[in-house]
């Protein structure tokens, strides 16, 4: 006898998600295609180069001295104190967070998504509403839904997409609880200025009195380093106490399947303790518990940082002649590393020549716009330069 099954018995906010053509499933779909032949552009995964001898040296020895009792035993759910603790000091050394910043304003996690979800569920209550600006991060709506929350879109303007102040002032309200920016940006590469931060904070000040209440900046700093071309990055913890930094090593170090990352409350937020005990809460009843303990462990060792910037900026450089000789219309980005390309012609025809040329990149629509692909150059330089070639001939196969 078959079963008949109803999907009704399941949550209807995340079965919505299933059938969504998102970085995920291009990158599953490339998965399943994958040959010698197929170049898959769709997912931001460094694999350029592996991850600092510097890290893997230390995990090495880390788990040599793993013999003794309680090693990996359960900690505080923030995270172990010493490398909140050099972290925090990393931070301020670097300008990023004035003094005052310790290691009771950092709560460890899985990653800059796990950190994502432990602040909007701490933050956020039922008909609050976050901002979004469009094109945003794949994930992010589906974020502000599990806090309960509600996702307020505006919509940046191309081809730019910066940020824009007026039509953030236009669409913030009562409920505006809070902003999410996210610069350098995935997936437009575009980095915010100084000068427009401090707008935007200038705005979030009068509206604060205005209301009665704060707007929080969720900023998104997974990309900080990977600024091109000797531009300046500002966050804004360093001039709005109402910030809470999101960040991840993934990026920096090569290491995202690793989801080490955190939470960094500004040291001036009113009640700025009582948001660390309620995200490091989330942190336990999100299921993540804490981050893991071995590559905890590992972090304060890393820190200063080292990067290989110059590598990318080449990848872009390559990348961007590339697109220019075959025609394709967009913007050089300034930072992460993801072109935001207009679609040459009608979404269907394209993603058949993507298929006839061995392509996978993400379509805009998973970024809340349409009319535009996403391709990842954190790659290696034989796949970067066979995806040159093929971009050059699908734009001559249609003669702009």
């Amino acid at each position: 006898m078959s079963v008949k099954y109803n999907y009704q018995q399941f949550n209807k906010s995340a079965q919505k998600y299933l059938g969504e053509n998102s970085i995920r499933s291009a990158w599953e779909l490339a998965g399943q295609k994958m040959n010698l032949r197929f170049l898959d552009l769709s997912l931001g995964n460094p694999i350029a180069f592996p991850p600092p001898k510097k890290l893997i040296n230390r995990m090495k020895k880390v788990l040599q001295g793993a013999n003794s009792k309680g090693f990996f035993a359960y900690m505080d759910n923030a995270g172990y104190a010493k490398t909140r603790n050099k972290i925090a000091k990393d931070l301020v050394k670097n300008n990023l967070f004035p003094k005052g910043l310790s290691q009771d304003n950092i709560v460890l996690t899985c990653g800059a998504s796990a950190a994502m979800n432990c602040v909007l569920t701490a933050i956020a209550n039922k008909n609050d509403e976050i901002m979004l600006l469009s094109p945003y991060f794949v994930d992010f709506p589906k974020y502000i839904t599990n806090s309960s929350a509600k996702a307020k879109i505006v919509n940046l303007k191309p081809p730019h997409f910066d940020l824009d102040v007026d039509l953030i002032a236009r669409a913030i309200n009562n409920k505006t609880k809070a902003i999410i920016i996210n610069t350098p940006n995935n997936p437009t590469g575009m980095v915010y200025s100084k000068d427009k931060i401090l707008e935007l904070i200038a705005l979030l000040k009068l509206k604060n009195k205005q209301y009665g209440h704060p707007i929080y900046i969720i900023s998104d700093e997974v990309y900080r380093e990977f600024v091109f071309d000797k531009l300046d990055y500002f966050s804004p913890c360093q001039a709005y106490e109402n910030t809470i930094m999101i960040y991840s090593y993934s990026k920096s170090l090569n290491i995202p399947g690793e989801r080490i990352g955190y939470a960094a409350i500004h040291p001036n937020m009113p009640n700025g303790k009582v948001l660390f005990n309620l995200v490091k809460q989330a942190n336990r009843i999100l299921g993540f518990t804490n981050a893991p303990a071995l590559i905890q462990k590992v972090i304060p060792e890393m820190l200063p940082l080292e990067y290989n910037i110059k590598y990318y900026q080449r990848q872009r450089d390559k990348l961007k002649d590339a697109l220019e000789e075959g025609g394709f219309k967009f913007e050089v980005p300034k930072g992460a590393f993801y072109f935001f390309i207009k679609v040459p012609v009608n979404e269907a025809k394209f993603t058949q020549l993507l298929q006839k040329n061995a392509l996978a990149v993400v379509l805009s629509q998973a970024f809340g716009i349409k009319g535009y692909f996403r391709i990842a150059f954190c790659l290696e330089p034989q796949i970067v330069n066979r995806a040159c070639k093929r971009f050059i001939k699908i734009g001559k196969s249609l003669a702009f």
